[in-house]
């Protein structure tokens, strides 16, 4: 695999220096098992019409850039039509389509279908694709409820990595074999739990489930970019993650449980492939587990050494020498990711207002996007809230830039005494503190020195 090809550099060039460091992350992860890169679950209705135009249009992308994704596809809208031409009903029990013999050999019939379509619109893009028909090993869940519908146990990896190697894309249709009477025969699998299977035995580096919202909808009916196991689980049982998008969360949820194989996994829409994967901001969902972050009103146990790092390295300067020593004076909360030092959060008092003042957010590159930024920002906002909120500054091109902008109340941009301009933003705030609070923040020293070309922090 090429790592400096044309439409990478061209990609670094649209989206800026987050790319590069996500096309290395990537390469170093699947190095050596190109099939690792990622799982792409196509539900029925995404397998056809602009949808199918809009996949194959980012998977020629990603080919272009070096990596071949799998896909695993359904065909819900395309098996009912099949089944009504030939007047069989449609009856489902918890979710499962009850698949007669003869409703079997309607669904095999769509399936396969489905896959010709994917793979000729790849072809239609310059891209080889190969189908896999009833590439699962199966077993029935309950022959005299549901008939031939099947659960997933196995399937064969060693063929998606020769099809990957020899340059083209997998697609594989949620069919299974079982053995019935002595006799294989063709198992109807469930979309979600086809990929669920095929994720925890690949173990690919990305797991992104096709929706047409685009993501998973807070109550408001606006995607929510972050998603950890917890709020899942919350949104689940008060039934705003609902139906079929429950099923799909609940899938990704179930392979990042206790003994799961996800650290995490994306719910985005096709035409949102690239930006999700190569932009901190992403352009879906991204479902996480929990992530563990601890707060502490002092430095006591803190390692100095990997929080300078860890601030270092986020924000690509060197930290003030005496910017502990200085934070000691001031009343100080500290959140941060205890394990890894991967995220870090510092808020201190200011003489003078109600309000809290979040010095510093960092999250290291290799991190961002995964929604650590996020959640530290929720506990300062629910610890601030009661005594006047929080405000913050950032420069024009700050990572978090979008984020805050919409987690924020108000924002107010001014220039400092230096000429430079910063953004300054207010959460929770009593109206009469924020001028003030704007001017100190727009005069506040600076504790990050970058190259001259950067803006400071």
């Amino acid at each position: 695999m090429s790592t400096g090809n044309v439409f990478r550099d061209d990609l670094k060039r649209s989206i800026g220096p987050e790319a590069g460091e996500y096309l290395d992350q990537i390469d170093g992860a699947i190095e050596g098992s190109p099939e690792r890169f990622a799982v792409i679950k196509v539900g029925g209705e995404m397998a056809q019409g602009d949808y199918l135009d809009q996949l194959s249009g980012s998977v020629a992308h990603l080919s272009r850039l070096g990596y071949l994704p799998v896909l695993v596809h359904g065909g819900g809208p395309q098996i009912n039509r099949i089944l009504n031409e030939r007047n069989i009903p449609e009856e489902r029990i918890d979710g499962d389509r009850i698949t007669s013999a003869a409703a079997m050999e309607g669904v095999e019939s769509a399936l396969k279908g489905v896959s010709s379509e994917i793979k000729n619109s790849l072809a239609s893009q310059n891209i080889l694709g190969t189908t896999m028909s009833r590439p699962f090993k199966a077993e029935l869940k309950d022959e005299q409820k549901l008939g031939m519908v099947g659960t997933p146990t196995d399937i064969d990896i060693e063929r998606i990595a020769r099809i990957v190697r020899d340059g083209k894309i997998p697609i594989i249709a949620c069919l299974g074999e079982v053995m019935v009477g002595g006799q294989l025969k063709s198992a109807n699998i469930n979309g979600d739990d086809a990929a669920a299977k095929l994720v925890e035995i690949l173990e690919p580096e990305k797991f992104i489930t096709l929706t047409k919202p685009g993501g998973v909808m807070d109550d408001s009916g606006r995607i929510i970019p972050n998603l950890t196991a917890k709020k899942a689980d919350e949104l689940i049982k008060s039934n705003i993650i609902k139906g079929g998008m429950e099923k799909k969360v609940s899938a990704v949820l179930a392979l990042m449980g206790e003994n799961g194989v996800r650290e995490d996994g994306v719910i985005t829409h096709p035409s949102f492939i690239i930006p999700e994967l190569f932009t901190h901001e992403g352009a879906g969902t991204l479902i996480t587990r929990d992530i563990a972050i601890s707060r502490s009103d002092n430095m006591n146990g803190l390692d100095l050494k990997r929080t300078q790092e860890l601030i270092e390295d986020a924000f690509g300067g060197h930290l003030r020498e005496d910017y502990f020593s200085r934070l000691e004076l001031d009343g100080h909360s500290i959140y941060i990711t205890p394990q890894r030092y991967d995220g870090i959060g510092i808020v201190r008092e200011v003489d003078g207002f109600n309000a809290h003042y979040m010095d510093k957010l960092a999250v290291t590159p290799g991190e961002q996007g995964r929604g650590i930024a996020d959640q530290i920002l929720e506990l300062i906002a629910s610890d601030t809230e009661a005594s006047g909120g929080f405000f913050w500054r950032a420069a024009p091109e700050a990572v978090f830039m979008n984020k805050y902008e919409s987690f924020a109340d108000e924002t107010h941009h001014v220039e400092g005494p230096d000429g430079r301009e910063w953004t300054v933003f207010c959460k929770n705030m009593y109206g009469h503190q924020i001028p003030n609070a704007v001017t100190w923040a727009a005069n506040k020293p600076i504790t990050i020195e970058r190259h001259p070309e950067d803006a400071p922090f």
